[in-house]
């Protein structure tokens, strides 16, 4: 599987207020994820971002409200993005957008199901591991395990963004390479 800039996009699951805190990893979730976000509008790749009943969890973290939207923003009570949001992720589809690059938490409970699930629809997932986190390292990483045998790949965010550039030659490299280093 190789990214395309074409058929990729950056869905954000649930960094929320009142579930980043208690993530084991979170000071590495939410610095992963910018830069992702960055790369992300570098490359002109659209952002989706999902809250688990955000009245009681809170809406998403401060430092990513910039790349929010009116348009990419969507409520969900369900784990998997699948289930609430059927129509927003089809019409993704439509457009082809096939290869679904994921930054979120918890990687045992929502990042797992809403990956299954587009990997079950035939789609190509691409989890961020260091911008996915849970409480329990454990969970996290067997969650990433599980996701992996079901065919996900399963990267840090540089390689995600070089993959994308593909080349060192382009407009845009420069600004990529800035956000890693």
């Amino acid at each position: 599987m190789r990214l395309n800039q074409k058929k990729a996009l950056v869905l954000v699951i649930d960094i929320q207020e009142r579930l980043l805190p208690v993530i084991s990893n979170k000071e590495e979730v939410e610095k992963n994820t910018q830069i992702l976000l960055e790369g992300a509008d570098i490359l002109s790749l659209p952002i989706v971002f999902s809250e688990q009943y955000p009245r009681g969890l809170g809406s998403t973290v401060g430092s990513l409200e910039k790349w929010i939207r009116e348009d990419n923003l969507y409520e969900k009570t369900s784990f998997s993005l699948m289930d609430d949001l059927k129509k927003p992720m089809e019409s993704l589809f439509s457009q082809g957008r096939n290869q679904f690059i994921i930054s979120g938490i918890e990687s045992h409970v929502c990042v797992y199901q809403t990956a299954r699930d587009l990997l079950e629809l035939g789609k190509e997932v691409i989890i961020a591991y260091d911008a996915v986190g849970s409480r329990k390292d454990d969970n996290s990483q067997w969650a990433l395990k599980s996701l992996q045998s079901l065919g996900a790949l399963v990267l840090p965010v540089e390689t995600i963004l070089f993959d994308l550039q593909r080349r060192s030659d382009t407009a845009s490299f420069k600004s990529v390479s800035k956000l890693i280093k």
